[in-house]
């Protein structure tokens, strides 16, 4: 296949390469030099996309993208503007614990927590499988995990596309079935790859689906040509037991976990893993286990354009084979190898990672280590300079930085390490470093113009890039279980020293010192004096109801209570009484929240008693905005004079109904009520005279309270 089926020929461009090559913005720190780009309100929009730049608190999570954009592979539901040159937050994934993202030349699958599959880009091969021939600006599902396909062999019709038939490929029959509501299958995607024009899914019940372009078999449907619009069933992928599948530009390997290779696709190179040349055959149909590598358990595979690696972390080995004219191999020179070879120059270094492009490679070790190798006419090496390298180089300037996985384009490189750093080098032609002016880098620099996203992963396309948090790797840190366990403890009475006698029937609490101490400073210098609490064990609260002091002690204990409305006012005064600011706010926002005409008053007069002054305000605000109902409640009719009369003062309502002094209209109020009250029958007002009993109970004073 030529490079015209596989890439699109890119316009080379002059590149001022320099370890400055910009420098509007120094950030001396790390000596590097960024653009400075903010604007007042941090974002841009365009074409309907918010364009996140910067945060001021915290890091911005989500997927984001930026690089070339000319048939919607940066996923922002637009394909007007043909290059996005920083980076833009995937909207539609916005809510998606995605765990894996993998790109092909222009097209980009997703993998979700659930096992849903997303794509975007480029779609005239199929490659998306959305069912459609045109390019797919905005992730859609992808049809897998709900449809009951055939799962028979594949074929050609009349027009080139795929069909099911009986008799060439045969059936499965150990491949596990999940059924639910019917024949429909209930499928999870676990892993995806993405080649050039090629997409494949391995889910959960051990099937391999497959979409996307099939020239010369590379899909390995066991026939070449034509394409697949929609996923298919690969039955001779589904029942290996695959742990990861890799796809170049038209070959693919597959391995098992046994840690056996599968090869097949296009192997004029021999990239597919079998000999080839004159009398070889350039296709290999089926997925055939590679002989030459089966005495070596693999871990890993990886496949660039035209060329494959396998990683052996078993015997420390990494094997080779394709197409080699740039040095792409590492072997120390430049002919094909059609055969595995191993590479001597990474044997021993503990490879776990090999990130291999189109005519570049780089590889991470377990001892966070960076390698690169093959074409380096722009700098993609990390090596200062321009020259290309068939032997394999250790990149020093990613020393101790803690890298933890690595990643390729065209022309340019990126590793992203342990704290979230993103470093990238080589070409930024049309943006794939998400700089809006910068060139390019000979040697790795630290995008700082990116230090407000959130990154553990990177993976690019031909030229755009997609960066994101992989879900897996976010470990949710349990949260702390100690005022749990003291709850608990209070419940139980487990280990308690000290006795609380709540109310006039001294109903007996029991505590812990300890925790009574370390909460509360009146509880604190209780027992650090020498008194009869502090010898006995033993202290005496009897003007408080014994189920309001257990809910006082489960804040003591937990610091979060449901505070009830009945309760909130005389918790509101053991807050005060305990100096306990948090508990008085908690009990404040309560009343505040449950504020009527029928307990204003009595909230005001506890607001007073116990210094809650935003409490106060707020409901002699409420008191004056309805004066007129509030002031014939009984809870108004039991103020304190002085009360009332500060009502008065402050509430321009009652001001219209008279001109007397301020006194005298009090006193009028309060016998008008009263006057009320009397031609009231005589239950209703027994009744009346019970609802008047004060909410609160009276503070009671001790030598430690």
């Amino acid at each position: 296949m030529t490079d015209d089926h596989v890439c699109e020929q890119t316009t080379s461009l002059a590149l001022s390469f320099s370890n400055q090559a910009y420098s509007r913005d120094n950030d001396s720190s790390n000596g590097v030099h960024s653009t400075n780009f903010r604007n007042k309100d941090k974002t841009s929009v365009v074409d309907n996309s918010v364009h996140l730049l910067e945060s001021d608190n915290h890091k911005l999570q989500g997927v984001f993208s930026f690089g070339d954009n000319s048939e919607g592979c940066c996923g922002l539901g637009s394909l007007e503007s043909s290059r996005q040159p920083i980076p833009a937050h995937v909207a539609t994934l916005a809510n998606k614990k995605v765990v894996q993202v993998v790109c092909g030349h222009r097209h980009v699958l997703v993998l979700t927590m659930e096992g849903e599959v997303y794509s975007f880009g480029s779609n005239k091969f199929g490659e998306c499988g959305t069912g459609v021939a045109s390019s797919t600006p905005i992730p859609t599902p992808v049809p897998i995990t709900t449809v009951n396909y055939d799962e028979r062999g594949c074929s050609l019709d009349d027009e080139g596309r795929i069909q099911t038939i009986n008799e060439r490929i045969p059936k499965k029959a150990s491949i596990p079935v999940y059924t639910k509501n019917g024949n429909t299958k209930i499928r999870r995607v676990v892993f995806i790859a993405a080649g050039y024009s090629t997409s494949f899914a391995l889910t959960d019940d051990d099937r391999v689906y497959v979409w996307g372009r099939n020239e010369s078999a590379a899909l390995g449907l066991g026939i070449s040509g034509g394409c697949v619009h929609t996923p298919v069933m690969n039955p001779y992928l589904s029942g290996l037991c695959l742990v990861e599948i890799a796809s170049g530009g038209v070959h693919g390997l597959a391995l098992t976990k046994q840690g056996v290779v599968y090869g097949w696709g296009g192997n004029s190179y021999g990239q597919a893993g079998f000999p080839s040349g004159s009398g070889a055959s350039s296709v290999i149909a089926y997925p055939t286990i590679i002989a030459s590598l089966q005495c070596t358990h693999f871990s890993h595979i990886s496949c660039g354009k035209d060329m494959s690696f396998v990683i052996s972390t078993q015997d420390d080995e990494v094997w080779a084979f394709g197409y080699n004219a740039h040095g792409e191999l590492g072997l120390g020179h430049l002919s094909p190898v059609p055969e595995p070879q191993q590479v001597v120059g990474l044997q021993s270094k503990g490879i776990i990672q090999i990130a291999a492009g189109i005519r570049h490679v780089l590889a991470l070790s377990s001892s966070e280590l960076v390698y690169a190798w093959g074409e380096n006419n722009y700098g993609q090496l990390g090596d200062g300079t321009v020259e290309n390298s068939t032997s394999i180089k250790e990149i020093h300037i990613l020393q101790n930085r803690r890298v933890t996985q690595v990643s390729v384009s065209e022309f340019a490189s990126f590793a992203v390490t342990i704290h979230g750093e993103l470093f990238v080098w080589g070409s930024n032609e049309k943006h794939v470093h998400g700089h809006p002016s910068a060139s390019g880098f000979l040697s790795p620099r630290l995008a700082t113009w990116l230090s407000h996203l959130e990154t553990s992963q990177v993976v690019s396309g031909l030229q755009f890039t997609i960066v994101y948090q992989n879900a897996r790797l976010q470990k949710e840190i349990p949260s702390s279980s100690l005022m749990n366990d003291w709850i608990v403890m209070l419940e139980t009475g487990q280990f308690t020293d000290v006795t609380i006698f709540v109310g006039s029937q001294r109903t007996p609490l029991r505590a812990h010192r300890l925790v009574l101490i370390t909460r509360c400073d009146v509880f604190r210098r209780m027992f650090l004096t020498d008194c009869v609490e502090s010898r006995t064990g033993n202290i005496e609260v009897p003007d408080v109801a014994p189920n309001v002091y257990q809910l006082f002690l489960r804040y003591l204990y937990g610091d979060q209570i449901s505070i009830p409305l009945d309760f909130a006012i005389d918790l509101l005064a053991l807050g005060d009484r305990y100096d306990l600011p948090r508990l008085k706010a908690l009990c404040e926002d309560c009343l505040r929240k449950h504020l009527t005409i029928t307990n204003a008053a009595k909230i005001f007069e506890a607001a007073s008693l116990y210094d809650s002054k935003e409490l106060k305000q707020v409901s002699l605000q409420f008191i004056s905005n309805h004066f007129g109902e509030v002031v014939k409640t009984n809870g108004f009719a039991c103020l304190d004079k002085h009360l009332i009369l500060d009502i008065l003062v402050k509430s321009p309502s009652f001001l219209r109904f008279s001109t007397k002094s301020l006194e005298e209209q009090s006193s009028m109020t309060i016998e008008l009520h009263k006057e009320d009250q009397k031609e009231e029958s005589p239950v209703h007002n027994e009744n009346r005279e019970q609802e008047t009993q004060p909410l609160v109970t009276e503070r009671h004073e001790t030598q430690f309270v």
